[in-house]
């Protein structure tokens, strides 16, 4: 955990030259790949901690899952869908708020005038 872009680019660029011993391609796709990995510094600061997490997202599947599991096999798409819907709106009232959320609409704004280039992954 870096605070700031040049300090998590020197740490990225001295795990890249630890790996390049044993795995040379591993280090080269870490070289390739410190742009992405350090996008989230043009966030506000408050949003890095949710940025460098899918957690937000996988938490809420946890129960899902658990309980698709235990199914098996549903009647019918309807109920499945039924039943994640239902999942997730009992899970939302245990959600809090984003970090930095009063922060949104500048971030949102910045976003529309910024492109994103994204690279295509075989």
């Amino acid at each position: 955990m870096a605070d700031s872009r040049p300090q998590a680019e020197r740490l990225l660029e001295k795990l890249a030259r630890e790996l390049s011993k044993r795995y040379p391609k591993a280090a080269a796709c870490l070289r390739d790949d410190v742009a992405r990995l350090t996008a989230y510094y043009d966030f506000p600061k408050p949003h890095w901690k949710h940025l460098r997490t899918s957690n937000v997202i996988e938490s809420n599947f946890d129960p899902v899952r658990s309980r698709t599991n235990v199914c098996k096999r549903m009647r019918s798409a309807e109920s499945a869908t039924y039943l994640v819907w239902a999942l997730l709106v009992r899970r939302k009232s245990h959600w809090r708020r984003f970090n930095g959320y009063a922060l949104l609409p500048q971030v949102h704004q910045a976003m529309i005038n910024k492109p994103i280039a994204l690279r295509k992954v075989a």
